[in-house]
């Protein structure tokens, strides 16, 4: 990692940065984001000076094609920002963070229950943390997610 991405880093781990899971160093197909939301399907790039090259523009031209039609929202930040102002390259993550947060709010719930779709429980397609007053996990039966409660 570069001296940018430690110091961006030490920011977005361990859900520091506004209680959003973010990861490091992530494999997606032929590729590898610098940090990713799996949640919120979100890839933070941080880009030094050779992003300005034109063959590797390019490439990062077909990466983030082949990233936004998996559907992911990148967002490129360079060192320059980091080093120079990082609190509005944080503010630039946290909009589009909150703007993919709000579209997962929009999405109908998912219903669970009898054969014919009426009743049930409802189960939530955000995948945040669940409430730890039981222990929950997710298991999948014919094709479909539940949260099962022990």
């Amino acid at each position: 990692m570069t001296k940018e991405e430690k110091i961006l880093w030490a920011l977005l781990r361990d859900r520091r940065s506004r209680n959003i899971k973010f990861r490091r160093q992530v494999n997606i197909g032929p590729y590898i984001a610098d940090f990713l939301c799996k949640e919120l399907r979100i890839i933070i790039e941080v880009d030094g000076g050779i992003h300005n090259n034109q063959e590797q523009m390019e490439h990062d031209n077909d990466r983030d094609s082949f990233l936004g039609e998996n559907g992911y929202k990148i967002i490129r930040i360079t060192n320059e920002e980091i080093r120079n102002s990082l609190p509005l390259a944080l503010e630039r993550i946290h909009l589009l963070t909150k703007k993919q947060n709000n579209k997962q709010k929009q999405l109908p719930p998912l219903h669970r229950g009898g054969e014919g779709g009426g009743g049930g429980e409802v189960v939530s397609r955000r995948r945040g943390p669940v409430p730890r007053t039981r222990a929950h996990f997710v298991r999948t039966v014919r094709g479909k997610d539940e949260i099962v409660k022990s």
